[in-house]
């Protein structure tokens, strides 16, 4: 009988080749399992971090709302309290086209019945004084409110009056140039009317 025959025997880089292409093999698999986790955990530190925002937007929401709220209410109290509910602006204007035309702004108080004019760029007026006129919802004749004068034009004036007739509402107001002490009817030039 005869021996069997041994296997043809490998050759030397035949049998480290094997075992190069499954350390290769093994690096590239640790690599991309490296990567997969990476980018796992990067996708959940994501997700936090449009968690933690959407709790952030939604808190300024809610702050913005409560000072939305709590702003209305400070109006409305302030309102209650002063009475600026009240308060009537009217800005009163030259019927004529003067190169520096007066400014005139009266602020009314109708629950208080008293009001301020603010004037500048009045000429002042060594013999004359400037009357302020209020009409009335039910009267077609103006009643007088007051008399003042102007010392520099260039300066704010400002003159404190009260309605003379409290029960009626006040829909125009003029300022008219008088001469001496004014008048009882509205006879000098108008020199600036505005309407509530």
């Amino acid at each position: 009988m005869s021996s069997p025959t041994p296997p043809p025997a490998k050759s030397f880089a035949a049998h480290w080749a094997g075992w190069a292409v499954a350390a290769i093999l093994a690096a590239i698999a640790s690599y991309l399992g490296t990567l997969y986790l990476n980018e796992r955990a990067q996708l959940g530190l994501k997700s936090e971090e449009a968690q933690l925002a959407s709790l952030e937007l939604r808190s300024l929401q809610q702050q913005v709302e409560a000072n939305r709220i709590l702003t209305g209410r400070q109006i409305t109290d302030l309102q209650n309290q002063s009475g600026v509910a009240q308060l009537k602006i009217a800005k009163l204007i030259s019927p004529v086209g003067d190169a520096t035309p007066p400014i005139a702004i009266v602020i009314w108080n109708q629950a208080g019945h008293e009001g301020l004019l603010l004037t500048e760029n009045l000429p002042a007026a060594s013999d004359q004084k400037y009357q302020l006129w209020l009409v009335h919802d039910h009267h077609s004749e103006p009643v007088s409110a007051g008399i003042f004068s102007v010392d520099d034009p260039h300066r704010a004036t400002r003159f404190e009056f009260r309605d003379p007739a409290p029960l009626d509402t006040i829909r125009e107001i003029s300022i008219s140039l008088q001469r001496g002490d004014g008048s009882s009817t509205a006879r000098g030039p108008t020199i600036a009317l505005g309407h509530f």
